[in-house]
């Protein structure tokens, strides 16, 4: 007990002795709606050149995670408060916080970023003038505060919970009011010939026919309209609603072609000036105040697909899926996966996985649970492109197009154009734990960030004289490391020139023996033999007319060296000679 009380107090002693900021906000929209019981979370955000949240820290203690990401839900008032870093003592820096505010209503978010200072703020009037007041489409399940919320398309019959009054409200088509207020439930519908009208569920289905211009021949239905499950069957001879559908615990709506070689169609089509959320279908897989749901929109000239949660739901990941059925099997992160299929999976955080079994096509052979880029009939190219942002919004100096690598999740290498931050436009490797970066500039030079080892070289040699690697610190100092043939260092040796004169050698004499000095040469160095820069063959004494050779020898340092005449003649040689020396 004694050490885990201690535990608790050098905690705590570690989060009060950090500067903190104690945020604060009441949350209004401008419409002045405040948002009772939504939720919130901030997160620390890491300068965009130091990613790595592990390597921050502030008085030399590193943040806590508790801290970094938190999360809750505002009061009735729509209040909330947390405590965070202060910014200014954060190392490194250029940090900053995000915070997420969520209304109590099936609408966007808003988001603030912002950096802390002082022992506490207000981010009251902020908040207002940046998040989105609330609109959504008033549909079943939908739910917001305010009747002002519920304006997207709103038509006679459109429906709302709202949160406030614990109440369904419905729109007859000039005002709200609450949809039960006991006795007989009503459905507000539209008939041709008698303007709008709150019928029984009996009364709107003999003027089916009338709801819309697209219904042209009278309908016909078995049973009541408030069955389980509905079917709608049709063909270019007119459509019958039919109830029953086997096997659906609940509703089913379907579309099913008359003729065996006719189509089936569904169409949302705004109306020709529609700006804004203009076409929505939703998919909820809980509803309520944590409801989760999927939606297929067409908003702001986009079209979108979006898995939302609220409160405490869960957000759920999409799949496009090709042969077979849903099973149970591991997820990333947790959850049900579809094992062996052939499908695309986005994930909650972001990642896309192509998962799929194993197969052959065009004669290649393909493992499962990959994911894969690839031209599979070697028609044309395959390439991934990773691109920085330019334009809108502009350009900014440390961008990066890299591939990061984890293990377990944990972040060991950025591989790719820039991500060391320095704007080179360089190709980088760069060691997440470390820092170190091994760099591949535009002019082709190879650069090191800290000091490397080189171990025995086994490849890229050139011949048998071995490799020679050319170092330099980028100021202008640089140095020589050689390999030999085996892998093995040794020392590098300056190739030298020397030039041969046209004084006459007299028979089997040589000249007296020059020295040339050759830096790093050793006794023990092999001589690589004299090559000249130009043709001999017409030089006498070298060429056709020959009879001249070297002989050698090395010292520290120097190349020993003289012409000699092995012939019964003396030769005077028809001109200079230079010539190329190098030795191993």
């Amino acid at each position: 007990m004694k050490k885990l009380i201690c535990f608790v107090l050098l905690s705590l002693g570690i989060i009060s002795h950090a500067q903190t900021t104690t945020v604060s906000a009441t949350v209004v929209d401008t419409d002045g709606t405040t948002w009772a019981n939504g939720s919130w979370s901030v997160t620390f955000v890491p300068n965009l050149s130091n990613p790595n949240v592990g390597a921050y820290n502030i008085n030399s203690t590193p943040l806590s995670s508790s801290v970094l990401y938190q999360n809750g839900l505002m009061d009735g008032s729509g209040a909330l408060s947390f405590s965070i870093y202060q910014t200014a003592p954060i190392t490194p820096v250029g940090s900053s916080w995000n915070l997420k505010v969520c209304p109590n209503s099936i609408t966007a978010c808003g988001t603030y970023n912002f950096t802390s200072i002082g022992s506490t703020m207000s981010l009251s009037s902020a908040l207002t003038s940046i998040i989105p007041a609330p609109r959504f489409q008033a549909v079943a399940n939908s739910f917001g505060y305010a009747d002002i919320e519920a304006q997207i398309q709103a038509r006679p019959g459109s429906t709302y919970y709202n949160v406030l009054t614990s109440a369904q409200k419905c729109y007859s088509g000039s005002s709200w009011s609450n949809c039960y207020t006991g006795g007989i439930v009503t459905i507000p519908v539209t008939i041709a010939t008698g303007g709008t009208s709150a019928t029984t569920a009996a009364a709107a289905l003999s003027n089916l026919q009338g709801i819309s211009s697209v219904l042209t021949t009278p309908q016909t239905m078995a049973g009541d309209l408030l069955v389980p499950s509905l079917g709608l069957s049709g063909g270019s001879g007119g459509q019958t609603l039919l109830q029953g559908a086997t096997g659906v615990n609940g509703q089913r709506l379907s579309w099913q072609a008359q003729t065996a070689t006719g189509s089936a169609e569904m169409q949302l089509v705004p109306g020709a000036s529609c700006s804004g959320l203009c076409s929505q279908i939703q998919f909820f897989n809980k509803t309520g105040a944590n409801y989760e749901r999927f939606d297929i929109t067409a908003v702001n000239n986009q079209f979108i697909m979006d898995s939302t949660y609220m409160g405490t739901g869960t957000s759920r990941n999409i799949y496009f899926q090709m042969g077979g059925t849903v099973g149970n099997g591991v997820l990333y992160p947790t959850g049900t996966e579809i094992p062996g299929q052939n499908s695309f999976e986005s994930v909650s955080d972001a990642s896309i996985f192509l998962n799929g079994a194993a197969f052959t096509a065009y004669g290649k052979s393909w493992g499962a649970n990959r994911t894969t880029i690839a031209d599979w009939p070697d028609t044309g190219d395959s390439r991934l492109i990773i691109d920085t942002r330019t334009g809108t919004p502009s350009s900014v100096a440390t961008d990066d197009s890299a591939v990061e690598y984890r293990r377990g999740g944990t972040r060991k290498w950025l591989v790719g154009l820039n991500p060391s931050g320095d704007n080179s436009d360089s190709y980088d490797w760069v060691n997440a734990a470390s820092g170190a970066v091994l760099r591949f500039t535009q002019a082709g030079d190879l650069k090191f960030s800290s000091n490397i080892v080189l171990p025995n070289i086994l490849t890229g040699y050139h011949g048998s004289s071995g490799v020679k690697v050319q170092l330099s610190d980028g100021t202008g100092t640089s140095g020589s490391v050689c390999f030999a043939s085996d892998g093995s260092t040794t020392t590098c040796v300056a190739n030298i020139q020397i030039t041969t004169g046209t004084t006459l050698i007299a028979a089997n004499t040589c000249t007296t023996n020059t020295a040339t000095t050759m830096t790093g040469l050793l006794t023990t160095s092999a001589i690589i033999p004299p090559t000249p820069t130009t043709s001999t063959a017409a030089v006498t004494g070298w060429g056709a007319v020959g009879g001249l050779g070297f002989t050698y020898y090395p010292t520290a340092n120097t190349f020993n060296w003289s012409v000699c005449n092995p012939t019964a003649g003396s030769i005077t040689p028809g001109g200079s000679v230079t010539w190329n020396v190098g030795a191993n």
